[in-house]
């Protein structure tokens, strides 16, 4: 057995023991039995049941259907106590695609709408079209209407 499934494992343990709702522990084991189904890795479902299982002892009487904004907001304060800002996001990612799972929507959960999911994307690198690449034609035509060594130097370089 590996740390992750051990964890998992743990978990699962962890919230059928708790003072949890009945509905909320449900929901919380249906997913985690939908992260193995989905063939999603061993280290993916523990991530993803360890974010679903913080935001569960957070408020752990209330139903996940019943958190509210005031409630995310304070989830997001907490985890920005502990978490990077980068973690904090892609727990709250993962908070969200649980919620919509589990509440069956195909937009952002209510108390969710206020979240920014477009913060911490990565930015897109342009591909070069070897059209807009010069040629080494191109490049020796440079070099040879540098003029001085310094600029051909350059020039030459940067080829």
């Amino acid at each position: 057995m590996t740390y992750e499934t051990d964890k998992i494992d743990r978990l699962r343990v962890e919230v059928r023991n708790s003072q949890w709702p009945e509905e909320k522990k449900r929901a919380f084991l249906d997913y985690q039995d939908y992260l193995v189904a989905a063939s999603l890795s061993n280290n993916t479902q523990k991530l993803y049941s360890l974010h679903i299982h913080r935001l569960g002892d957070f408020l752990p009487k209330k139903l996940f259907k019943d958190y509210t904004e005031q409630d995310m907001m304070a989830y997001k304060n907490m985890l920005a106590r502990k978490y990077s800002p980068y973690n904090v996001h892609n727990q709250i990612l993962d908070v969200m695609t649980f919620l919509k799972r589990h509440l069956k929507l195909e937009k952002k959960p209510d108390c969710l709408k206020w979240y920014d999911t477009n913060k911490h994307r990565k930015k897109v690198v342009k591909k070069l079209n070897p059209k807009e690449v010069l040629q080494s034609e191109e490049i020796k035509a440079l070099i040879t209407a540098a003029g001085s060594r310094r600029n051909k130097a350059i020039i030459f370089c940067l080829w």
